[in-house]
């Protein structure tokens, strides 16, 4: 009787160590994410780990039913392979599944999470779903896109007003004077016969001239002397 006593105390002390590190292990375990500005996030976890313990990243609003395991994770990873992460990224030795809801994710598995409201959990134990941490929530905004900032205005220069050029008076093109047209020079010299006869006709008209004046004064002398 007292044997059967003492295996009874035995494994009642084993189920109450391995209880205590249940609870040590719910009461000091943590999970925190950052969002970067890539639009990729850190996770990481804190505390004393079992193999099975794991985290995972659910939406807002869903809930984990510990007996059944309720609404399946986005994304989910082995604590027992490391206890960060940055998703989605290269985690080396890290398996990071995110198969369950690959419809929610920006561009199938392995792509980054939608924009939306988030939050992370530490789950494990026996039925793997016992939640041994706060739940941690973060969001992932939406994409904006950057409005250009605008230069600052400048004043535009006044362009310099140009006065229309004076239109000079076209002057009438300068008519070219008539050239007088030259005499043509006589082809011969005037004949020296043709001279001597002008000349000779002159002394003759003179002559006569004076014949005729003599002839008249002869006349005038005569009459007075009648009358006397």
């Amino acid at each position: 009787m007292k044997k059967k006593l003492l295996v009874f105390l035995t494994i009642f002390a084993l189920v109450l160590s391995m209880t205590s590190l249940l609870v040590q292990a719910a009461e000091d375990a943590e999970v925190t994410v950052t969002v970067n500005e890539d639009g990729t996030v850190t996770v990481t976890a804190t505390g004393t780990f079992d193999e099975n313990d794991w985290v995972g990243i659910y939406k807002q609003g869903d809930t984990i039913d510990p007996e059944n395991g309720g609404v399946t994770s986005l994304v989910w990873w082995y604590l027992r392979e490391g206890e960060e992460i940055t998703y989605p990224g290269e985690n080396e030795g890290i398996t990071v599944e995110s198969s369950n809801r690959v419809a929610e994710l920006t561009a199938g598995a392995g792509s980054a999470l939608a924009p939306g409201d988030y939050y992370a959990v530490v789950l494990g134990g026996e039925s793997s779903y016992e939640v041994f941490s706060e739940e941690f929530e973060f969001t992932i905004p939406e994409e904006t896109e950057e409005t250009p900032t605008e230069a600052p205005a400048t004043a535009e220069p006044t362009p310099e007003v140009t006065e229309a050029p004076t239109e000079s008076p076209t002057t009438a093109p300068a008519t070219a004077k008539a050239t007088p047209s030259a005499v043509a020079a006589p082809t011969q010299a005037p004949d020296a016969d043709d001279s001597e006869g002008n000349n000779t006709a002159l002394i003759i008209v003179c002559i006569v001239a004076a014949i005729i004046i003599i002839a008249a004064i002869i006349v005038i002398v005569a009459v007075k002397k009648k009358k006397k």
